[in-house]
């Protein structure tokens, strides 16, 4: 665990703590102040920064690349989270406790040089990719949104979360048992492979796949808008959020005690709904071919059903706020 403050208040906090005599300084002052110095990072962009976190104490730093001056006066063991911009690019391998490494916006970059081998972080949104590398096994978040990647590389035992939205994928690796967040809307997915009991937020929308595997026990979160589903799986119980909007569905599954939205919009079929859960807020289900409404729930906040052949209301939740009809 660290603590990532605004870097003047991390230098005068360190500044602070240092002692002008240490014989004078109980071991305990001593002792916080190495903890401190341990668990804060300082983030520096510049050769003037740089000298001013040394001279506070700094042991870690949180680099963005702009000069070479940052560089060239730091040891590079001491970064543990590095960015880096158009233009200017190192070799990553020179920074052996790396942890986090952040490459966005860099929109001609094709491919990664290797990795870190401790790296847990990697973020390389909005770039040119077409590829990734060998992923180090220590490595825990992945972010490769808005590329054009056409496959994946093995992923690590060790990640839980993977969003690679926005790119070609045709399909996605074996998913280790430790995720918890998948995030991979808006490729060429056909099917999705088996999901790991571990996970907790899938949003999988504008895919073609037309099918799901199995839900895990414990999802709370489920976004499976416009993926072709004629039908959906059996709901978990943890489930509180479901989106499954612009899809052929005719009928929706039962619906889990906890839910709290449910968006079953535009572009399915359904006739009826099934028996509305007591603790759902939000409910749209609007552009569908319902006829009549099961009792709304007590809760009920938000209530958007245009564009349905309804001819009555059932009765209004006096919790209702919006209502769209």
């Amino acid at each position: 665990m660290f603590m990532l403050l605004p870097n003047e208040l991390q230098i005068k906090i360190a500044s602070y703590m240092e002692p002008r005599d240490l014989k004078s300084y109980s071991l305990a002052s001593k002792q916080c102040r190495k903890c401190a110095l341990e668990h804060l990072q300082f983030k520096v962009h510049d050769g003037d920064s740089v000298e001013r976190a040394e001279h506070a104490g700094a042991r870690k730093f949180a680099l963005t690349l702009i000069d070479d001056a940052s560089i060239t006066l730091m040891d590079p063991n001491k970064v543990v989270e590095l960015t880096m911009n158009r233009r200017l690019m190192v070799d990553v391998l020179n920074f052996k406790n790396l942890t986090t490494l952040n490459i966005n916006n860099y929109f001609t970059l094709t491919q990664l040089p290797p990795l870190p081998s401790k790296l847990e972080t990697l973020r390389c949104r909005f770039t040119g990719l077409t590829e990734l590398p060998a992923l180090p096994p220590t490595l825990k978040t992945l972010h490769c949104d808005d590329n054009k990647l056409v496959k994946l590389p093995v992923l690590p035992l060790t990640l839980r979360t993977l969003h690679c939205g926005f790119n070609k994928l045709v399909e996605l690796p074996v998913l280790p048992s430790t995720l918890l967040d998948l995030n991979c809307e808006w490729n060429r997915l056909r099917k999705l492979p088996p999901l790991p009991s571990t996970l907790l937020t899938l949003n999988c929308r504008f895919n073609p796949n037309g099918i799901l595997p199995a839900l895990p026990p414990n999802l709370v979160t489920l976004d499976c808008s416009s993926t072709h589903l004629i039908e959906l799986p059996a709901l978990p119980s943890t489930l509180v959020k479901l989106y499954c909007s612009s899809n052929p569905l005719v009928q929706l599954p039962a619906l889990p005690q906890g839910l709290k939205t449910l968006d079953c919009s535009f572009g399915n079929r359904l006739t009826w709904l099934p028996a509305l859960p007591q603790s759902l807020t939000e409910l749209d289900c609007a552009g569908n071919r319902l006829k009549a409404f099961p009792t709304l729930p007590p809760r009920l906040a938000l209530l958007s059903c245009r564009g349905n052949p309804l001819k009555v209301l059932p009765i209004l939740p006096s919790t209702l706020k919006t209502l769209r009809f």
